[in-house]
């Protein structure tokens, strides 16, 4: 009897602590937490960390700042020309005068009837601007087929790299001697580019066939020419047509 009532008890708790175990397992299932979602960031665009001794290169749509455009400056100034003297700076050449030549149609001979020599300036003859006169003759012979009633003649320096702005055009004076008023006088000394130089032929004179003539020039070249090489051209022409009728160069220094 009284191990029955003993058993009896027991059997009760454990009936109530199974009912209470039950209703914790129905209750955790209904109130377990979970961890919350975290939000989800949007992507934004890839980034490259630098380490922290280089600093992170610019991206390619960045602005050049001051530094960059002090290198780009640097790397884009101009190598000097070859026609500086070695040693000597290349100076900013000058700016050459407005000419104006008189107006006229060109006529280009398709084979030289007219040829010509140079004398006083030996190849490779040094002009020293802003100095005194330079003189030389150009002998000039008729060697077609016809007279000429009237040869003109023409004396350029052909342009250069240390010529003057903006063409490196050579200026300076140049005078022809007249021989019949023992004087000499003012000639065009053309800078023009093209042809358009042999309008400027002036003191034309008949030429027959097989003659000859011997004129005499001095040039003096104008200041703020620089160093370099260039040639000194003679150009025969027949006028009234502007007709280029011989020509001659002579390769010179300007120092």
């Amino acid at each position: 009897m009284r191990s029955h009532r003993t058993a009896a008890p027991v059997r009760a708790m454990t009936a109530v602590l199974v009912a209470l175990g039950g209703l914790s397992t129905v209750t955790g299932c209904g109130s377990t937490e979970h961890p919350a979602a975290q939000p989800v960031q949007p992507a934004g665009p890839a980034t490259s960390t630098a380490p922290a001794d280089r600093p992170a290169a610019p991206p390619p749509s960045a602005a050049p700042t001051a530094s960059d455009g002090a290198r780009t400056t640097a790397a884009a100034a101009p190598t000097p020309t070859g026609s500086a003297a070695p040693g000597r700076p290349a100076a900013t050449p000058g700016t050459g005068a407005a000419q104006r030549l008189p107006a006229g149609r060109l006529t280009v001979a398709g084979a030289a009837q007219v040829t010509a020599s140079v004398g006083g300036l030996a190849q490779g003859a040094v002009l020293h601007p802003g100095t005194a006169a330079t003189e030389f003759t150009v002998t000039v012979r008729n060697t077609g087929s016809a007279d000429y009633t009237r040869l003109a003649a023409v004396v350029r320096v052909k342009q250069y790299d240390g010529g003057l702005a903006p063409l490196g055009s050579v200026g300076g004076t140049l005078e022809r001697y007249d021989e019949a008023a023992g004087a000499w006088h003012a000639v065009a000394l053309p800078q023009a580019s093209g042809m358009d130089y042999l309008l400027a032929a002036s003191d034309g004179a008949p030429l027959a066939r097989g003659a000859s003539l011997t004129i005499r020039y001095r040039i003096r070249l104008a200041e703020g020419l620089r160093p370099g090489a260039t040639d000194l051209q003679f150009t025969a022409v027949s006028q009234p047509e502007n007709l280029q009728a011989g020509t001659v160069s002579v390769p010179v220094a300007i120092a």
